[in-house]
């Protein structure tokens, strides 16, 4: 068996050891792979700061991750990237493009290495090096006290990651990748983030012009004040759990009885998905300085979002592994949403029961099922749920961004699995990697992961992320030239005999399916701020 062997980077003053992998039949091309480089340095509730690297950085075995709900690390200065590139020789152009991915987790759970960027980077047809990084998580990265005394803490994992992405601009080069062309690519919360998501929404432009959004987006699930109802009760709860009086008591607390109070938190609000320690709307000179749909019309307005391109997509059965399975009766289907969105109004429910028919009612609904396992309206919530939380916004995005001219192409993973044998949230990760378990997988998985695979490497490579005919742009209602209302691709959808997958095959967004979307995008103010509207 070939053995890896160790190669050497120099940062700086910084000799930064890696090893280089040989070639293999998971992973077709040698690579070099770097571990656990800090970037920045952490302390309890502060902002990141530079970190001060040694004379000799043994970079060769990955480094603890970031605490969080799952994670039993105890090393809060946690903000490492981890570096993989095409195994260097002599003769080798230098300026490769640069993938930067941003985990998801509900801003509460993750690691920088659940994506497998050897796999990524291996299969690509041209080089390209990839960096995934850690952020702070939960308590430590987004603590949400109200008042002026949590301020300063305010989205401490949106800013984690923004240092993380000055990092790559500024050092990639040592490692062979062009800091001017990067990719960021963020999955899921990774994808709703600051760098992926909210930087699109920023005053300053960002450090890329190229984003892959994973079921992410800036307007999806929550994105609430600190003052909101919900954040300022979960805020006391950690207090009341962790018997502290104040903010500042929390900094003296040893790791493990804060960790162990936050996940009491969100033991509290999981089955509702009111999920604590998330992004939240920190005001003038911060992260998120409006709610996020205001702040895309600003973009709109300073034309910035014309040069941005951006891929994005879903998957089919979004909602599926969030809500409850127990649900059974329409009063279930409308308490799930009044205590999720409060400020939803009678007009509100009654035309979203329309737009999702009653399976005990309506036997011709898309959510009548016969599993007895399962309450009648399972199915009927977690479409909606889906919807409200990650497909509408994922279209939204691409909406806004079509109409303003920017290049956007939308995908749809559909290829069934996990226990409820649907695309479910996250269903679409391995797909992206080209991971080694899906060559021996149902027919045409592999394809379908080789497929698409093989268009997020080439929209990476591609300076202006220009996949040409391979895949036609999404065009929405309200573009320049628009007909229709957008075609995506879907990926891995079973063929009618169910027993074969489809690589990839086109279609076109259906009235219903528009008029469920346009309901949420009307009703996007009831998800940030302070959950109002600004005219009812």
């Amino acid at each position: 068996m070939v053995q890896a062997v160790s190669i050497a980077v120099q940062l700086d003053a910084c000799t930064v050891s890696g090893i280089s992998k040989p070639a293999s039949e998971k992973q077709p091309r040698p690579l070099d792979v770097f571990y656990g480089i800090p970037f920045a340095r952490a302390q309890r509730f502060e902002r990141p700061a530079p970190a001060t690297l040694p004379n000799r950085l043994d970079a060769t075995k990955p480094a603890d991750t970031c605490p969080g709900l799952t994670s039993f690390s105890e090393n809060e200065d946690c903000l490492r990237l981890n570096i993989t590139r095409p195994a260097r020789t002599t003769t080798d152009v230098v300026g490769w493009p640069v993938l930067v991915f941003i985990h998801g987790g509900a801003f509460n759970f993750g690691t920088a290495l659940e994506r497998n960027m050897e796999s990524t980077v291996s299969w690509s047809e041209k080089p390209i090096v990839a960096v995934s990084v850690t952020y702070r998580l939960g308590v430590l990265g987004f603590p949400a006290a109200p008042g002026e005394e949590g301020r300063k803490a305010y989205n401490l994992g949106l800013r984690d990651q923004a240092a993380a992405l000055q990092w790559v601009v500024e050092h990639i080069g040592a490692f062979g990748g062009d800091g001017a062309n990067m990719t960021v690519v963020g999955a899921s919360a990774g994808g709703h983030s600051f760098q992926a998501g909210h930087l699109l929404l920023s005053p300053s432009p960002p450090p890329f012009h190229k984003a892959i959004l994973e079921s992410g987006s800036p307007t999806a699930r929550l994105v609430l004040s600190p003052a909101h109802p919900q954040t300022a009760a979960q805020f006391a709860f950690l207090l009341q759990d962790t018997r502290c009086s104040s903010f500042a008591d929390l900094n003296a607390l040893p790791l493990r009885t804060l960790l162990d109070g936050a996940a009491q938190v969100w033991n509290q609000g999981d089955l509702a998905v009111q999920w604590p320690f998330q992004p939240v709307v920190d005001g003038d000179g911060g992260v998120i300085p409006d709610l996020p749909v205001r702040l895309w019309e600003q973009r709109l307005a300073d034309g910035r979002a014309a040069k941005m391109c951006v891929m994005t997509g879903f998957c089919s059965h979004e909602g599926i592994s969030f809500v409850p399975i127990s649900a059974n009766t329409n009063a279930d289907f409308r308490e799930f949403f009044t205590t999720l969105l409060p400020s939803l109004s009678t007009a509100d429910l009654a035309a979203m029961e329309a737009l999702y028919p009653d399976p005990a009612t309506d036997p011709s609904s898309p959510y009548v099922h016969e599993n007895r396992k399962q309450g009648r309206q399972f199915r009927r919530l977690a479409a909606a749920y889906g919807d409200f939380a990650y497909i509408a916004p994922v279209l939204h995005t691409a909406h806004v961004l079509s109409a303003a001219g920017a290049r956007v192409y939308v995908y749809e993973y559909a290829e069934p699995s996990g226990p409820h044998q649907t695309a479910e949230h996250g269903a679409q990760s391995l797909a992206m990697e080209r991971h080694a378990s899906l060559s021996n997988a149902r027919p045409g998985l592999a394809e379908t992961a080789a497929m698409l695979h093989g268009f997020v490497t080439t929209f990476v490579s591609s300076p202006d992320g220009d996949l040409g005919d391979l895949w036609p742009a999404f065009v929405g209602s309200g573009s320049p030239g628009a007909v229709g209302e957008g075609k995506i691709l879907v990926f891995g959808a079973p063929d009618r005999g169910g027993s074969r997958l489809v690589p990839v095959q086109p279609r076109v967004l259906e009235a219903a399916e528009m008029q469920r979307m346009r309901f949420w995008w009307d009703r996007m103010e009831l998800a940030q701020g302070m959950g109002q509207m600004a005219t009812r």
